[in-house]
């Protein structure tokens, strides 16, 4: 394997994938999906509970930081972004708190700029 070629995957990948990242990925792709499947509520509620498994700590992750990268940038954000959110904070007993911290972490990850940014 090329030097460069070897460099990139021995340092820059992750030799593992990180579960409750992927789960955290999952319940906010399901979260969205549902959304805009505009079912009932109900339902979209207990299967992200199931899904969550009792990790109430990454629902919450997921949906403050959905909220709080909608909140600055609504106008090039799809509103089903919030309803995710929405879905999400009522899927399980979350803590307030930590969906208000990661809120705040949505906000200032929206609001940096991005790389090559003009």
């Amino acid at each position: 394997m090329p030097k460069i070629a070897h460099t990139f995957y021995s340092v820059m990948m992750p030799r593992q994938q990180n579960p409750d990242r992927m789960l955290a990925a999952a319940l906010y792709g399901h979260a969205r999906r549902l959304a805009l499947d505009a079912g009932s509520i109900a339902d979209a509620r207990q299967f992200l509970e199931e899904r969550a498994a009792g990790r109430y700590d990454l629902l919450a992750q997921e949906a403050g930081s959905a909220a709080g990268t909608w909140t600055v940038a609504s106008q090039r954000t799809h509103p089903v972004e919030l309803l995710a959110a929405g879905l999400l904070v009522v899927s399980g007993p979350l803590d307030l708190a930590e969906v208000a911290r990661w809120i705040e972490i949505g906000r200032r990850r929206a609001s940096a700029p991005k790389h090559g940014a003009r």
